[in-house]
């Protein structure tokens, strides 16, 4: 048992440039090859793909947040040293994962002969969307099942493994897709390069993970009855959150398309697909950081817990108002010339949308925070009504003011439950004083209202000619002053930039 590990703080960071891999893969296939896919079906046949890819993205909830728990069980095991519980959770792991995997699968049998109709597919491509919608299930068991692998590198922090495959793995999905296109596939091209992408990582991970057991003599990886018992129980209140927030989330474009129209659903995934790249930008900080904070919760030095997280939330919160600011001015002329503005929703949609994203994503992280502290449970409640709040507006709103109505049925509910009682339950388990209480909570709120007011005026008059060059300009000068905004208003950043400064100044 001599598996070498790297430092907490360098393990965080290369595993927030490797799960940008993620991101990358997430931009061309959902970004730039949009244009693309609309050259070999029609925007309708898109939208009903989306809506059918929502369905399956409620499939993926029988994860039920495994990876997580068991990247949590996992880290405590390693940084205690108890290699045989290590061992057993890897094995009642793997046998998890293959029985999420099965599941998928057979459900994605079961729904084949019915996902065109309810997804309201063109009748000449009723087939392409059901083998779409199958092969996007499986995609979606071997994905689960290729983060659950990971989290036995994660718990090691040897990052670079499980990020190298990832890497490698992206081009072949897209090449997938690209080929797939070009021999007539059509639709089916999308979910078949995911596909070919989780297949390839999990069979090297798995490669790569039995060798390294071998070399390193742990104890024979066995499936315990017990452990595979415990780590369901405890992904249940994890499930019923993301139920809960995932239900509503990934049933909004089935609601449009049968409410309004198909064409409507895909109107409002393109305007809201920057702010949703936004937060695949800002997701990885969470799943990057939450092995090293297992650990050092199993170490049990509590001012460090304490110091750390306060640092690392409010970076956070900077970080999301500079992209996110700049998302909201670049957006309608990035739609412009990606794929038309008749695509894009509207300048009320794009800023609710911005907010919306903004509050979420802080809440968001700090419930992965809570999970790397040991707290499953708490949350649950207040997601399951945030939900039946949400679904409530968005079915009362949704005849009178349209699509604008999902971003507003969120914003409400996140504001006023969430917001106060996940706040509450942070403060309270890592010991905030009032000051740090006031600091923490509100920690990049002044730096967003105010490049929030700055980026929706420059979309709004915004009366340049719609051209790449000065899109690139435009974004350019709008990170500058978004920028200094951040530094002004956020304490950490600019004592972040300070030690740069004297660093390069000192070398």
């Amino acid at each position: 048992m001599k598996t070498k590990s790297i430092s907490k703080k360098k393990a965080s960071i290369l595993n927030l440039l490797f799960n940008y891999a993620n991101t990358i893969f997430a931009i061309i296939n959902g970004l730039v090859l949009v244009p693309l896919y609309l050259k070999y079906f029609s925007i309708g046949t898109y939208g009903s793909f989306l809506s059918s890819g929502n369905i399956v993205a409620m499939l993926g909830l029988l994860e039920g947040g495994t990876s997580m728990v068991l990247t949590q069980r996992l880290s405590a095991s390693f940084a205690k040293k108890d290699y045989q519980t290590f061992s057993k959770l890897i094995g009642s792991g793997l046998f998890i994962s293959f029985c999420l995997t099965s599941a998928l699968v057979i459900i994605g049998l079961l729904f084949f002969p019915f996902i065109s109709d309810w997804v309201k597919a063109e009748p000449k491509e009723y087939t392409g969307i059901q083998y779409s919608f199958l092969l996007s299930a499986i995609g979606a068991g071997l994905s689960i099942s290729f983060s659950n692998i990971s989290a036995a590198f994660q718990a090691w922090l040897r990052v670079k493994t499980s990020g190298m495959v990832n890497l490698i793995s992206i081009p072949l999905g897209i090449l997938t897709t690209l080929l797939g296109l070009k021999f007539g596939l059509g639709v089916v091209s999308i979910p078949l390069g995911i596909l070919v992408k989780s297949l390839f990582g999990v069979i090297s991970l798995l490669l790569i993970l039995f060798k390294t057991l071998v070399k390193e003599r742990y104890p024979k990886i066995s499936i315990d009855k017990t452990d595979c018992v415990n780590l369901i129980r405890t992904t249940f209140p994890v499930f019923g959150s993301m139920v809960a927030k995932s239900i509503v989330t990934n049933s909004q474009l089935l609601i449009i398309t049968n409410v309004i129209d198909p064409v409507s659903s895909a109107v409002f995934f393109i305007t809201g697909r920057v702010f949703n790249l936004c937060e695949s930008l800002l997701a990885p900080i969470g799943s990057s950081i939450f092995a090293s904070i297992s650990q050092m919760v199993a170490e049990g030095d509590v001012q460090k817990i304490k110091t750390n997280l306060i640092k690392i939330f409010v970076i956070f919160s900077g970080f999301s108002v500079l992209i996110l600011t700049m998302s909201l001015g670049v957006n309608k002329l990035f739609i412009d010339i990606w794929v038309g503005r008749d695509k894009f929703g509207g300048e009320a949609l794009s800023a609710l949308l911005c907010l919306t994203m903004f509050i979420s994503t802080r809440f968001k992280f700090l419930e992965f925070i809570l999970f790397a502290l040991g707290i499953f449970g708490r949350t649950v409640f207040y997601d399951l009504i945030c939900g039946a709040i949400r679904i409530l507006l968005i079915f009362s709103l949704i005849r009178y003011l349209g699509f604008i109505a999902i971003p507003i049925a969120e914003l409400i509910p996140t504001v006023l439950i969430l917001g106060y009682f996940l706040n509450k339950l942070m403060i309270s388990k890592i010991q905030l004083n009032r000051n740090e209480a006031i600091k923490f909570v509100f920690a990049g709120g002044l730096a967003f209202v105010m490049g929030f007011t700055a980026s929706l005026v420059g979309s709004i008059y915004y009366g340049y000619e719609v051209k790449i060059q000065w899109l690139v300009l435009y974004t350019l000068a709008l990170f500058i002053v978004n920028s200094l905004l951040v530094l002004l208003f956020t304490e950490e950043f600019r004592n972040l930039a300070n030690k740069l400064i004297k660093s390069k100044q000192n070398n």
